[in-house]
């Protein structure tokens, strides 16, 4: 091959590898097998290698990295790069608009553009000719620095757009979610400090002048605007222009949405603040612009921010507030757990006043007191947690928390026991105290028990009061006359009281087991244990041995069930319960459809509850398991499956939906 025909097969060669870089990481369609690709690719490496004077600067082959020798470049923009104001409920979105209608001419047409605002890097692609120049960070908002090493690595950022014209495109680099565990794993085992975020990962990844760190990750980029282009005028709408951005050949920001009004704008709003944690890029609200370009150039800029957008944003997921008091909480084995009592302070869309603080040790290890100033945090249903104190705004004041001095204020005797793990937990001595009998039958109770309608915290607590119960079984006896004497309990309520309590007399052995409250004995255990020994008398006889040989149990949770059923106090209750109870042995529906397989169910199933699905299982002679593992055979997956899936992607384990499944039973 001559000079001349090297020249043309690394221009073609560009070309298509490039062409097929894009169908593969932007739009997920390739067109050859990664075997044909990489063969390409492998050949344009090696003609550039022989010819490094023909290499273009579109070649895909950039991506691999260069080192910056001199560090950083600064780059002043050629167009200021605005922030924008944020708005932070309904009302305030509201009030947003009508500002924007009394600033343009009456009867002026609007309507909106939403979509997500992902929490990454921003950053501004000058493109000459249709080829990437230069990749500059949004730095202060008149200069930043010019990354373009590191940003060629990234796979979906094309280095030569689908036509050849100077544009100015702004964009969003993200570092995915499970990319972020990987590093870290990788440098957990190194021993180095670990990232917090995706965010923080992202711009590390960025600024590394050794590019090759860079194309080791998998970064990511949307584009969402434009500075500068080739004929913008010819646009007469903002989601024209976004849609050209595609035609391009660059990744446009997903889930961009139209919409009339801030009615439509709220819907969307409120339709991701759940969702959003099912994303691989992190998401901290939404970004509202008005559609009419001409539009824009009326309403203008505040000193700092354009009028014609706005972000609104998710409920804070942490935020600060003041711990009030700490009180022992006491669980229904005894367990002492302190809980602060905060401020009340809104956090991720709810009102929050406490936060557990689990045990003595990590009191001790934040260095919380009563007084502090502290960042809590709440995700979805998490309960919330005090992150750290922050002891620049100690007064002097704060008072220091003793499990044990608390105790002795409350004359209870207490014993400390090592958990899982290296923290120690308190527990109190006496087992007859009524705060934990109550939290016993609370539980007894619970949905995932025997599920009695009506017997809720309250109703528990005064029916113990009046001595109308002592414990679970005394449920099952309860006399309805003296119930009906007592203030606030009509004979309707009562009736459906009595006819719920009668509906759970026969129970399936998981459940019953799981109702006794017995330590370490979560549902999933008590569904493992119902599975192997099949029957209520097997369980009460099985050896530390046996029980430890079941596969997910585990040694502790073996050595509980031996303790409590070797208990004379559990073994009359027991007794007790069994008089008015009917226990259902876990008798297999016949089929083998899933012996030997382990299952993980997780999610919102279409139709099936997860309990339902989870019985289907063993029913068909299978086994559930709480978490996944490399034992796993399938996890069932439905909406908001959250970090189950992301566990099994993660570990090659299949996953499946709901048909999948109900096809296979």
């Amino acid at each position: 091959m001559n000079k001349k025909e090297a020249q043309q097969r690394i221009e073609k060669l560009v070309e298509l590898v490039g062409y097929h870089s894009r169908l593969y990481h932007s739009l997920d369609a390739p067109e050859i097998s990664d075997a044909a690709y990489d063969s390409m690719y492998h050949e344009l490496v090696t003609l550039e290698k022989e010819h490094p004077e023909f290499r273009l600067e579109n070649s895909p082959t950039l991506r691999a990295g260069d080192v910056v020798k001199d560090g950083l470049k600064k780059f002043a923009h050629t167009h200021t790069q605005w922030s924008l104001d944020n708005v932070f409920d309904y009302t305030e979105l509201q009030a947003w608009e009508i500002r924007i209608k009394k600033l343009l001419p009456k009867n002026t047409p609007v309507s909106y553009i939403i979509q997500p605002k992902i929490d990454g890097l921003k950053i501004i692609l000058h493109y000459k000719n249709g080829i990437l120049a230069h990749a500059v960070t949004r730095g202060d908002g008149e200069v930043g620095e010019d990354v373009l090493h590191t940003v060629r690595t990234i796979k979906n950022v094309p280095l030569q757009l689908a036509e050849d014209v100077d544009a100015v495109i702004v964009g969003e680099v993200w570092m995915p979610k499970k990319e972020l565990v990987r590093i870290n794993t990788e440098r957990r085992q190194a021993e180095l400090p670990e990232y917090a975020n995706p965010r923080n990962l992202a711009a590390g990844t960025l600024r590394q002048l050794d590019a090759q760190v860079a194309a080791s990750r998998n970064l990511q980029m949307f584009v969402y605007d434009v500075d500068a282009l080739d004929g913008r005028s010819n646009f007469a709408t903002y989601m024209e222009l976004f849609e050209y951005l595609s035609v391009l050949g660059l990744e446009v920001l997903p889930h961009t949405q139209y919409c009339l009004g801030v009615k439509e704008l709220q819907l969307y709003y409120e339709s991701w603040i759940d969702i959003r944690r099912d994303e691989q890029y992190a998401i901290d609200g939404a970004v509202i612009k008005v559609n009419e370009l001409d539009a824009w150039e009326t309403l203008g800029y505040t000193a700092k921010a354009p009028r014609f957008a706005i972000a609104y944003k998710f409920p804070a997921e942490e935020a600060t507030t003041r711990v009030l008091d700490i009180q022992i909480q006491i669980g229904r084995t005894g367990a002492l757990t302190p809980v602060a009592h905060l401020e009340s302070v809104l956090v991720d869309g709810s009102t929050v006043s406490h936060a557990t603080l689990h045990n003595q040790d990590e009191i001790d290890r934040l260095g919380v007191r009563i007084g502090d100033t502290v960042i809590i945090k709440k995700a979805g249903d998490i309960i919330p947690k005090i992150l750290r104190v922050i002891t620049e705004l100690r007064t002097g004041k704060e008072k220091k928390f003793s499990t044990v001095k608390y105790a002795e204020q409350q004359n209870w005797k207490i014993h400390k026991q090592e958990n899982t793990g290296s923290s120690v937990a308190w527990y109190l001595d006496d087992q007859t105290n009524i705060e934990i009998r109550k939290q016993r039958i609370i539980h007894f109770v619970s949905k995932k028990a025997f599920n009695i309608d009506g017997m809720g915290e309250k109703i528990v607590e005064r029916f113990l009061e009046e001595e109308i119960i002592t414990d679970a079984a005394d449920i099952f006896k309860m006399d309805r006359r003296r119930i009906l004497g007592l203030e606030g309990f009509k004979e309707k309520s009562v009736e459906n009281l009595f006819e719920a309590i009668d509906t759970v007399r026969t129970i399936p052995l998981s459940r019953f087991l799981y109702s006794l409250g017995i330590r370490h004995i979560g549902e999933e255990n008590a569904r493992l244990v119902a599975s192997e020994l099949k029957s209520l008398e097997k369980i009460t006889q099985a050896t530390f041995d046996t029980l430890s040989a079941i596969e997910g149990l585990g040694p502790v949770g073996a050595e509980s069930i031996v303790e409590w059923f070797e208990d004379s106090d559990n073994k009359n209750l027991l007794k007790k319960l069994l008089k008015y109870v009917t226990v259902q042995d876990n008798v297999s529906s016949g089929s083998a459809t899933f012996a030997g397989m382990i299952f993980v169910v997780t999610g919102t199933l279409p139709t099936l509850s997860r309990e339902g699905a989870k019985q289907m299982v063993i029913d068909n002679g299978g086994k559930v398991a709480s978490s996944v593992s490399k034992n796993t055979s399938y996890v069932l997956a439905g909406e908001k499956a959250g970090s189950k899936l992301k566990k099994a992607e993660e570990l090659s384990v299949q996953v499946i939906g709901e048909e999948e499944f109900l096809k296979m039973v």
